[in-house]
């Protein structure tokens, strides 16, 4: 346990000057320094309030200690701020931000126009990120749905919230059933007071399959992701008068396999006139390059298609009033390979085009500089890093923090393959061969290997960590779950989750 300690820098200017409160990564949050500091004092008694070494502001120091929890001193979180609010200002309006949570399915960040993707696949999504930050080095925990949502929600590695994808098809054989046990994000929003949704097409994700935990109102839906969109929005306007805040989750699927962007997006990208389209995991025979220039026209107009209902989306809140107090979060579960590694699909190694997520965070307390946040940061802490932003607690089961800006280790895995992101390093090993590469982060798709045995050597005992977690869970925790029904296993067929 610590005794944490906050530093709030009072603005020079007296009238309208303010309390940043960094939480990571280059993120703040912002505050009148009077109003918090009156806060403070009217609803948690006298604190010492003396100079800040490191600045000309105040450093209030507290001595409440949060047990099952390691929290570093002088990180400026907002938690006791979002206490002091709820606690002070329960018979007022409540005026915490929203907060909408994105995924995109098998969405790979190089193509997006914000990670320098030549085609125009996402507008939508470059307007939001010119109001917010871009996370240029952000990691999966896994290259396929199960493990990497899972670690988004409970902030928990793979070994530890029990659902590693052990090899390809995995869960394809093997429905997952999450545990009650586990805290999920709408959970811990449902609790601190929130409204909550969760629209989802991906058929890992059912409520049957555990996962509308936490919701006020859930669907699933295998219909186009304007489905899910329209359900998004009718909630909202349904809730429109309520005065508490609310979380929403969209997880769009229509960037995955079959690759069939409905309408005008089927043609927005030229293809090849006799080009066949991909849509298998794995090593492909026979492929040839106006294939893969099929393959990849069709699912980048998923992208451009589902980039305009996230537009659709945002515009519909920015109507109802709500955008500008709303935090929007865009990320996804994992990428999707092209020959890149001599293989398509997911659910196959941890390289980069299956691991190296797109992140874009823009809102309330988030600067609207269209920043770029060069430093390493991870699945396991996007949660942690919401909720502080918001001035909400991070819950004791969840191991993540918020981003940090240096230091952050991103382990991601896949069957035998495991990957460890750090130090200006990725290192992937195939436990199955003992073989193992080491790359430069700033090669984002693992191109280059390069012959760096030191660095090998202290990745590896990195990676020694991330693997001992497994022994101490168990290396098949989820081997004893039940199976799908015939139909529900030919509706994974057809989505391509067999081949």
């Amino acid at each position: 346990m610590e005794v944490l300690s906050y530093a709030f820098s009072e603005g020079s200017s007296g009238v309208g000057a303010y309390s940043r409160v960094l939480l990571g990564g280059g993120v703040g949050f912002h505050l009148g320094y009077a109003a918090l500091k009156e806060t403070f004092l009217r609803c948690w008694g006298l604190l010492a309030i003396e100079p800040n070494p490191l600045n000309s502001g105040a450093l209030i120091r507290c001595g409440c200690r949060f047990p099952g929890r390691s929290l570093s001193v002088l990180r400026l979180l907002a938690i006791f701020v979002g206490m002091s609010i709820v606690g002070c200002a329960e018979s007022q309006e409540d005026s915490r931000p929203n907060l909408v949570l994105i995924v995109v399915d098998t969405l790979r960040a190089d193509h997006l126009e914000i990670y320098g993707y030549g085609r125009e696949t996402s507008p939508a999504l470059k307007e939001l990120a010119e109001r917010g930050i871009v996370y240029e080095k952000h990691v999966a925990s896994a290259g396929q749905t199960v493990p990497s949502t899972l670690t988004l929600m409970t902030s928990l590695h793979p070994a530890e919230h029990g659902f590693r994808h052990l090899g390809n098809g995995h869960f394809s054989k093997n429905r997952p059933v999450y545990p009650e046990a586990l805290t999920l994000l709408p959970e811990v929003f449902k609790e601190a007071g929130y409204a909550t949704a969760g629209f989802v097409g991906n058929p890992f994700l059912q409520d049957k399959n555990g996962f509308s935990q936490g919701y006020d109102r859930f669907l699933y839906s295998d219909a186009e992701g304007a489905r899910l969109t329209n359900a998004a929005i009718r909630w909202v306007e349904q809730r429109a008068s309520e005065e508490e805040p609310f979380f929403l989750y969209v997880h769009y699927f229509d960037v995955h396999t079959p690759y069939r962007p409905p309408g005008r997006f089927r043609e927005m990208f030229p293809r090849p006139a006799e080009g066949r389209v991909i849509e298998s995991n794995g090593r492909v025979p026979g492929v040839r390059k106006r294939d893969i220039r099929t393959t990849v026209a069709l699912y980048d107009g998923g992208i451009a298609y589902v980039d305009d209902q996230i537009g659709r989306l945002l515009e519909h809140l920015d109507e109802l009033g709500v955008l500008e107090e709303t935090v929007v979060a865009v990320t996804s579960d994992h990428g999707e390979e092209f020959m890149d590694h001599g293989g398509f699909g997911h659910g196959t190694h941890v390289h980069g085009e299956l691991v190296r997520a797109p992140l874009v965070i823009a809102g309330p307390g988030v600067p609207e500089s269209g920043g770029r946040e060069e430093n390493l940061t991870h699945h396991l802490d996007l949660a942690p890093t919401l909720l502080s932003l918001l001035g909400l607690g991070v819950p004791d089961e969840f191991r993540g923090e918020p981003f940090e800006g240096t230091g952050t280790v991103a382990f991601a895995e896949d069957g035998p393959f495991y990957a460890v992101h750090a130090d200006g390093y990725k290192l992937i090993v195939n436990t199955n061969t003992d073989g193992a590469q080491v790359y430069s982060l700033g090669d984002a798709l693992d191109q280059s290997p390069l012959q760096e045995p030191e660095i090998e050597r202290q990745l590896r005992d990195r990676l020694a960590w991330y693997r001992a977690l497994h022994k101490l869970h168990g290396e098949d925790a989820d081997a004893e779950i039940p199976g799908w029904t015939d139909e529900e296993r030919a509706k994974l067929e057809a989505l391509g989750y067999t081949r």
